[in-house]
C-alpha cells in the first residue's frame, strides 16, 4: 500500500475515486489526497507531485506541527491538532496538516485521525463538501466536536474527584488530580495555538474561503474559546478540589495531634506521681505498706475514668 490513504475528485456535487497522483482539474472541483506522513513513500510523494520547497514538504509530513496557517507563493498550509482516540502514542493530539492550492487540498497525518475518516464516510453517504472551504469547515467541525467530548471527560472526572473527596475517599484522589491537570496543560498547549490559526483564516482573506464558510469559521472560533475557558475553570476547579483535599488532611491530623495531646494530659499527672514515688531516698510513704502499690493503681484508674469522662462529655475526642 502507498502513502496515499484517500483520493477523490470532488466536482458538481460528487466525489470519485481517482489514481493517487496529483492531476489538474476544472474550476469547478478539486482533488483531495490524504496521505500517511508516516509512510517511508510519503515525502517522495509529496516532492513529486507537489511544487513546494523541501521545508514545506517536511512540514506537510511532519507529526511535530503546531497550529498554524502559512500562505506560500503557491498555496497555504494549515496545521491543526486533533484528539487522540485511537490510543497510538502517549500524546493527546495528534497532527494533522494540509496544503491548500487552487485545484486541490493534501491532507497528511502520522496517526489515524478520526475526523478525516468522518468526512470519508460523509463522501459514501453523498454529503460531499461543495468547495475547499466546505472541505476545511467540516473538518474543523469533526475535530471539534471530540475536542468538546475529551473536556467533558476532564469535568466529569474532576466532579467524581470531588464527590470522593467529600465523601473521604482519598485513593489515588490526589494522583488523578495531578493527571487531569497535566491533561489540561497539554491540550491548552495546542488548543491556544488552534484557536489563533482559526482566527487566522477568518481575518485573512484566502482563496478558498468564502463568506458562509467565514460565518462557519467564527461560530468554531467563538466555541473554541469557549473551550479553552472551560479548560482554565477546570483547572481552578482542580485547584480547589486539592486545597479542600489539603484542608481536610490537615483537619483530621490536628484532630488526632488533639487526642494524643489530651490522653499526654491525662498521663502527665501519673507520670509525676509514679516518677516522685520511684525516688530512691528514704521517707518515701506506702514502702513499707504491702497495699500501697494496690490502693495506688485504683487511685489511678479511677482519676483515667473521671478525666476520660470528662474529655468526652466536653466533647474534646
Amino acid at each position: 500500500m502507498g502513502p496515499v490513504v484517500y483520493s477523490y475528485k470532488i466536482s458538481n456535487g460528487k466525489a470519485i475515486k481517482i489514481n493517487p497522483k496529483l492531476e489538474s482539474t476544472d474550476d469547478n472541483g478539486f482533488s483531495w489526497f490524504h496521505l500517511s506522513g508516516n509512510h517511508k513513500k510519503a515525502l517522495e510523494w509529496i516532492k513529486e507531485n507537489l511544487n513546494i520547497p523541501e521545508v514545506t514538504a517536511d512540514m506537510l509530513s511532519s507529526k511535530n506541527t503546531r497550529p498554524n496557517v502559512v500562505k506560500f507563493p503557491t498555496g497555504y498550509m494549515i496545521t491543526m491538532r486533533a484528539v487522540n482516540t485511537n490510543e497510538e502514542g502517549n500524546d493527546i493530539f495528534n497532527a494533522i496538516n494540509l496544503w491548500v492550492t487552487e485545484n486541490s487540498i493534501i491532507t497528511s497525518r502520522n496517526a489515524k485521525i478520526l475526523a478525516i475518516e468522518d468526512i470519508v464516510k460523509d463522501i459514501e453517504l453523498e454529503d460531499i463538501p461543495e468547495s475547499k472551504g466546505e472541505f476545511i469547515v467540516r473538518l474543523i467541525h469533526h475535530i471539534q466536536k471530540r475536542i468538546n467530548l475529551k473536556v467533558r471527560d476532564i469535568e466529569y472526572v474532576i466532579e467524581t474527584l470531588e464527590e470522593k473527596v467529600l465523601n473521604k475517599d482519598f485513593n489515588d484522589v490526589r494522583t488523578d488530580l495531578i493527571n487531569q491537570r497535566k491533561t489540561i496543560v497539554q491540550m491548552k498547549r495546542y488548543l491556544v495555538p488552534q484557536r489563533e490559526m482559526l482566527q487566522a483564516l477568518i481575518l485573512e482573506k484566502q482563496f478558498f474561503i468564502d463568506e458562509s464558510n467565514t460565518i462557519s469559521l467564527k461560530y468554531y472560533y467563538d466555541k473554541m474559546i469557549r473551550l479553552v475557558e472551560e479548560l482554565d475553570v477546570a483547572r481552578e476547579h482542580i485547584l480547589l478540589v486539592q486545597e479542600e483535599v489539603t484542608n481536610i488532611k490537615n483537619d483530621q491530623m490536628n484532630k488526632s495531634m488533639f487526642r494524643i495531646s489530651i490522653i499526654s494530659a491525662l498521663f502527665l499527672p501519673l507520670g509525676f506521681i509514679t516518677g516522685l514515688l520511684g525516688v530512691n531516698i528514704g521517707g518515701v510513704p506506702g514502702v513499707d505498706d504491702t497495699n500501697s502499690f494496690l490502693i495506688l493503681s485504683v487511685i489511678s484508674l479511677i482519676y483515667l475514668v473521671l478525666g476520660t469522662v470528662y474529655f468526652i462529655v466536653q466533647k474534646k475526642f
